[in-house]
């Protein structure tokens, strides 16, 4: 990843907007929220901004270390580069495009997307290489339009980018729940939900996500890894019951532990209607070559922000965080998508809220998210993107 030229020859300091506050000395109020990442040994506290358009940011001892260091303009300490070795230059750039810290430049200092002319980010490595990322940089630009200042809300609205409006005539065809459930065979006393239940166990509803209904495999042990890898299935809604049945019946071929389906219309007009947990890759790979072989031309819708695996948006896959990645203790943990548009909502907001900028906030926006390891021509995330995500 392409970094600031002559890094060590720039100067840079810590943003004078933020406050640097030590967990201990925090008020009681905040210390029990924050009291779930108190327990974290490399935690230390919190960047509390003094300025509007930025945001409360939990850190930890590196980062607070070097923050403390850079409170004196100066050169990039040393250390780092020695401990940091190739992800050196993109800690640096992470840091100083979420305007922790600030770079000298034509004797001002900047950061944010007021940086951003600094980075030598390819214009090909940006185009969208398919179907599904084309879909997701125009949800990007949408976003950018609209007159949202909340990180989450703005969030959502790119998470449910693509759905397919609940138009009177697909309502007519899936008017309830029931009906739904009978259009894709898993009504329980009829001959196709039957064979269902003799291989798969329905999850009870869950009362947060109560849109789905969730199956686990009755062959050996269920459960995800801690860093879940998911296959999508997207075909467009009309299309669902046929895709459903070939679904089942190849995720029962190929040992799928876990996969969910929308439960209403609501649910099933959505992009990401039809969802597989893996432990591995492979196996995921495994799984949507075996299932293209029977879906490959049907209707496809296209689920943003996932990596497209043929070429028409039918079938792509994404990659759970682990919970440490969450900023905040409240915060749930996130879905790949969820934790994709949290990230571009805030990169978003940041870059509206600098006037002097030379790029617009959509690009500036994916252009952050590749610095995280998120290769945006094709949504494809690195192998150790949480690894390499900074704890800010």
């Amino acid at each position: 990843m392409p970094g600031i030229p002559d890094l060590g020859e720039r100067v840079f300091r810590a943003n004078p907007s933020y406050g640097l506050v030590l967990y201990d000395r925090l008020p009681a109020e905040e210390k029990s929220a924050l009291a779930s990442l108190a327990s974290d040994p490399d935690f230390y506290g919190v960047l509390r901004p003094g300025a509007s358009g930025l945001n409360l940011k939990s850190v930890n001892r590196d980062v607070a270390l070097l923050f403390s260091s850079l409170s004196t303009p100066g050169r990039m300490p040393g250390y780092v580069r020695t401990e940091l070795g190739g992800s050196y230059e993109s800690f640096v750039a992470q840091l100083v495009l979420d305007q922790v810290l600030q770079v000298e430049h034509e004797a001002v200092f900047v950061c944010g997307a007021e940086a951003q002319r600094l980075f030598a980010i390819e214009e090909e490595k940006t185009k969208p290489g398919s179907r599904i990322a084309g879909l997701s940089q125009a949800a990007v630009k949408h976003a950018q339009c609209l007159e949202i200042t909340e990180v989450s809300v703005l969030a959502a609205r790119m998470y449910f980018h693509n759905r397919e409006p609940a138009s009177p005539r697909l309502i007519s065809n899936f008017p309830t729940e029931k009906e739904v459930a009978e259009r894709l065979g898993v009504l329980e006393g009829t001959e196709s939900g039957d064979r269902m239940k003799q291989k798969w166990s329905e999850v009870p509803p869950d009362p947060d996500g109560p849109g789905w209904r969730v199956w686990t495999s009755k062959r050996g042990r269920n459960g995800k890894s801690r860093f879940g890898y998911k296959l999508y299935v997207s075909p467009r809604t009309e299309a669902l019951p046929e895709a459903f049945s070939a679904t089942a019946k190849t995720f029962e071929e190929t040992g799928v532990r876990q996969f969910k389906v929308g439960r209403d219309i609501y649910s099933i007009v959505r992009p990401d209607k039809l969802v597989a947990y893996f432990l591995t890759q492979e196996q995921l790979r495994e799984t949507a070559e075996r299932l293209y072989a029977r879906l490959g031309g049907m209707a496809a819708h296209g689920v943003p922000f996932t990596c497209e695996l043929h070429g028409d948006g039918l079938l792509s896959w994404g990659m759970d965080p682990p919970k440490r990645t969450q900023v905040l203790p409240w915060q749930e943990r996130q879905s790949w998508r969820l934790w994709v548009v949290n990230r571009l909502a805030t990169a978003l907001l940041a870059a509206k809220a600098q006037t002097a900028h030379a790029v617009e906030p959509w690009k500036f926006a994916i252009d952050r998210v590749r610095l995280d390891g998120i290769e945006t021509n094709s949504w494809t995330p690195s192998p150790d993107i949480f690894q390499r995500v900074n704890e800010t």
